[in-house]
């Protein structure tokens, strides 16, 4: 096996076309062991744009979450990107049909929605993860630059709370 060639290959489904599920996206551009088949997004120039970026058809592009949830399952994940309060809802749907799932925080606003997550998740023995993404914010960013300019010396561990 060479080094361009994965070990396997993940096809996902992206559902929420913003800066998060455009950001999710680009790590196709640094590894060919993810591959982007279906979108879904209300916008639709949210999800033209990203369709272009990622040179999907038509055929693979949805207009709401729900559109995507009836099409024919061909993505092994789904990558959940939609505003906090719709997270349980979509990510009880894809686990019942049977989609891993990596969810953007919080899992959801509720203790009881996130009981009704993890209860899905478990009884469909799918994968859950939950993504605290922060090393893209303007704050981390000067953080690893100063770091790394070494005007601080050698730093041997950070104690890091979110503001």
């Amino acid at each position: 096996m060479t080094q361009d060639t994965p070990s396997f290959l993940v096809k996902v489904a992206i559902v929420g076309c913003g800066n998060r599920g455009t950001i999710y996206s680009s790590y196709t551009q640094y590894s060919s062991d993810m591959q982007v088949v279906q979108l879904a997004d209300r916008s639709p120039m949210r999800l033209k744009a990203l369709a272009n970026k990622l040179s999907l058809d038509s055929s693979s592009c949805y207009s709401s979450w729900e559109d995507l949830l009836d099409a024919p399952k061909i993505a092994d994940a789904v990558i959940i990107c939609v505003l906090d309060k719709l997270h349980k809802q979509v990510a009880v749907a894809f686990a019942n049909k049977g989609y891993n799932i990596l969810l953007e925080k919080p899992m959801a606003t509720e203790l009881d929605d996130c009981k009704e997550v993890y209860e899905a998740v478990r009884r469909n023995n799918v994968i859950l993860g939950i993504c605290h993404v922060l090393r893209y914010t303007a704050y981390n960013q000067k953080i690893k630059e100063i770091i790394d300019s070494g005007v601080l010396g050698d730093v041997v561990g950070i104690q890091h709370m979110e503001p």
